[in-house]
């Protein structure tokens, strides 16, 4: 089992603060990609200021094609299973 440590109390009248974590940005992220795929995700996240993704379940190509129109400009990423599609072959 792992052992649970606790910090020090704080001395009198002294308040305890704890550590800073840096964030990374996207940009830099892009910077230090290896893999091209994520390199661009960093790219269009940097690109449309959002993190956003969206999942769509839909199996008419046709709502597909209309949701993509309507929530592409805001979004970076759609995940869809196209398998389950009307016109998939």
């Amino acid at each position: 089992a792992n052992k649970v440590v606790k910090p020090p109390p704080a001395k009198e009248g002294e308040s305890v603060k704890k550590p800073r974590i840096g964030r990374v940005s996207y940009e830099k992220k892009a910077s230090q990609a290896k893999n091209a795929a994520l390199k661009r995700l960093y790219e269009t996240m940097v690109e449309k200021k959002s993190n956003l993704s969206v999942a769509v379940d839909v199996t008419s190509t046709a709502a597909l094609l209309k949701l993509v129109e309507e929530v592409g400009p805001h979004i970076c990423c759609l995940k869809t299973h196209v398998d389950v599609l009307d016109t998939w072959n």
